[in-house]
């Protein structure tokens, strides 16, 4: 009986570790097809608005391919700013994935960084 508890304990704090940081990192290459800033959203409670980059990179704990950053977190202008001239440049882009971040319900990547390619 302890052999089996022991082993039943080791399997939720292994799946538990991977859970927690499976998502984490950088994703990518790939190109964003449309950057859509969501100002409509502004009153809600975490303030800021959220801005959605709609890309063909997968999130696969988050969900979908549409990645989410917060105007008022993570330097959210600067990486507007790094969506925009992807987009307008045609250039690929990887996405470091910080968390998933909830909007309207619905979880979207939370982008911490953008790496534009050359």
């Amino acid at each position: 009986m302890k052999r089996k508890i022991k082993l039943f304990t080791s399997i939720i704090c292994i799946a538990l570790s991977n859970a927690s940081f499976a998502g984490n990192g950088w994703k990518g290459p790939g190109a964003i097809s449309s950057v859509q800033p969501e100002m409509y959203r502004q009153g809600d409670s975490e303030g800021g608005y959220p801005i959605l980059i709609e890309t063909n990179i997968p999130s696969p704990d988050c969900g979908g391919t549409v990645w989410a950053i917060r105007s008022n977190w993570d330097d959210g202008n600067r990486m507007y700013s790094a969506a925009l001239t992807a987009l307008a440049s045609g250039k690929d882009v990887q996405l470091y994935q910080s968390s998933c971040y909830t909007v309207g319900g619905k979880p979207y990547p939370r982008i911490g960084g953008i790496k534009v390619s050359n």
